[in-house]
């Protein structure tokens, strides 16, 4: 079997946890000044670091996610980016690959099905059967050295308070599957 040549780019860093906001206008100042700053569906959330960004010399141009993306998002999100010409990209919160690891065990209707396509797509690139898509895929971010969220700085006693934070966030709210802090917590506690 061959395996069809692909690519994949991540971000250049992830702050997770209390205390990294600290010196993040500065770290993207570092990189460019015309900045697009991805946020959930409350703008007001991210006015913190947009106020921290224009104050480093950035100019910021803000594009809302209110959902899990789909390519028309996606689309107008890179034409917002092109308008604006910017070299840097900030996003401010973040959900999609926990959703995939949870919803996956409890979708029903179209969202089972989207998210078998999902998992058809992930073993099709990285090998191993659509079932265990989610393992073959934390597999292979392992083995790219990609650290668990311990790694990251983040206490197992915070838990609980992220899964219920999670809960409440607005990208959960475009969940096809309505998540409890229980089972967000397991799939915190297996990314760990």
């Amino acid at each position: 079997m061959t395996q069809d040549s692909f690519g994949f780019l991540t971000a250049d860093a992830i702050r997770f946890g209390r205390g990294t906001a600290a010196g993040v206008a500065a770290a993207v100042a570092g990189h460019g000044r015309a900045v697009l700053l991805v946020h959930g569906a409350q703008a007001t959330r991210s006015d913190w670091l947009r106020r921290d960004l224009v104050a480093a010399g950035c100019t910021v141009t803000a594009f809302a996610c209110p959902r899990e993306p789909d390519m028309a998002l996606v689309e107008a999100a890179v034409a917002s980016a092109r308008h604006a010409a910017v070299s840097v990209v900030v996003s401010l919160g973040g959900g999609a690959v926990i959703d995939l690891a949870a919803n996956g065990a409890v979708a029903t209707g179209p969202a089972a099905a989207r998210l078998a396509a999902v998992r058809g797509w992930i073993a099709a690139a990285l090998g191993g059967a659509p079932d265990a898509a989610p393992q073959t895929l934390a597999a292979w971010s392992a083995a790219q050295g990609l650290p668990g969220l311990g790694a990251m700085g983040l206490d197992s006693a915070d838990l609980p308070w992220v899964a219920a934070a999670a809960a409440g966030s607005s990208s959960m709210k475009a969940n096809p599957v309505t998540l409890d802090t229980d089972t967000l917590e397991r799939v915190l506690r297996a990314a760990f």
